[in-house]
């Protein structure tokens, strides 16, 4: 397939194509894998956990057992 590609057709348009895809794959990837939100990622992880609504006694002994059992 590359070979078609690379072969002189009198058209630029099949190279023209092919290094717009590769660039904008690049640019997707890119934009992806950077982190642009870095104050809001610092501040979500400060937060408690914590939101201060009570807790009934049977849930806080049996939760951690329960949820021990559930996980694969």
């Amino acid at each position: 397939m590359l070979k078609e590609i690379i072969t002189p057709t009198g058209s630029i348009l099949p190279q023209l194509a092919l290094v717009l895809f590769f660039g904008i794959a690049l640019l997707v990837i890119i934009y992806i894998a950077t982190d642009r939100r870095k104050q809001h990622r610092s501040r979500m992880e400060a937060m408690p956990l914590d939101d201060g609504t009570p807790v009934a006694k049977d849930d806080a002994k049996n939760g951690a057992k329960d949820d021990a059992k559930n996980q694969p």
